[in-house]
């Protein structure tokens, strides 16, 4: 299975496919209660990550290779401090970046 889809954004219209999003956004019940739980506490939210525990890296959430946000240079560092930051506490390691980034290059 190759990462990119030929979108090139990494999922799949197609409903066989492994990478297949939904119909709709939120249209599965996994990530529409997710969603909900994020909107009832986003508030008191200041930052919500997401880590690859099983190969130690911290993800960040933009899939192409050239569709970046402007702030991504901004979160790529917040994602540096933090990694840093889990090093000191207990000396585990991981490797920020996001999936091409770190997966495809």
């Amino acid at each position: 299975m190759s990462f990119f889809t030929p979108s090139g954004y990494g999922t799949s219209t197609n409903p066989c496919a492994e990478t297949y999003g939904g119909p709709s956004a939120f249209s599965e019940v996994e990530s529409k209660n997710v969603a909900n739980a994020i909107r009832q506490r986003e508030k008191n939210m200041h930052i919500m990550f997401t880590l690859h525990s099983f190969t130690q890296l911290w993800l960040l959430p933009y899939g192409g290779y050239n569709h970046k946000p402007s702030h991504y240079n901004e979160l790529k560092q917040i994602a540096d401090n933090a990694v840093k930051a889990v090093y000191s506490v207990n000396g585990k390691t991981f490797r920020p970046g996001t999936p091409p980034d770190l997966i495809c290059r």
